[in-house]
C-alpha cells in the first residue's frame, strides 16, 4: 500500500503549530508496518522548514555520550557550523540545551 497519505499527514502534523511550543510526536506499532520509511520520508520533506534538524539512529544498547554528540553535530551539521571538540557529558548536555534553545528544531 502506498504511504503518500500517512506522510502528508504526518508532515502536516509535525509542522502545525511549530514555531509556539516544542512537540514530541510518536509513531507507534508492530514490526514491519512502515513506520521508520513513514517518518524518514516527513524528515526529507519537512527538515528545510527548522532553524536545524538531526536524524540519530539508535540501537537498544545505545551509549548516551555517543548519541548526544552524535545529535549536537548533526544539528550543527544541518546549518554548515563546525563540529565541537571533545567534551565531557555535562558539558555535552549543557552545549546541546543552549544550542537549541532559541531555535526551531527537527529531531
Amino acid at each position: 500500500m502506498g504511504i503518500d497519505n500517512d506522510v502528508e499527514q504526518l508532515s502536516e502534523l509535525t509542522l502545525e503549530g511549530r514555531l509556539h511550543q516544542r512537540k514530541a510526536i510518536s509513531v507507534f506499532g508492530m514490526g514491519g508496518l512502515g513506520k521508520t520509511t513513514v517518518v524518514k520520508e516527513v524528515y526529507k520533506r519537512v527538515k528545510t522548514r527548522f532553524d536545524c534538524y538531526s536524524w540519530v539512529s539508535m540501537s537498544p544498547s545505545h551509549n548516551l555520550m555517543d548519541v548526544l554528540r552524535n545529535v549536537l553535530f548533526r544539528f550543527k551539521a544541518s546549518k554548515g557550523e563546525p563540529a565541537m571538540d571533545a567534551i565531557y557529558e555535562g558539558q555535552l548536555q549543557e552545549r546541546t540545551y543552549h544550542y537549541l534553545q532559541d531555535k526551531n528544531y527537527l529531531f
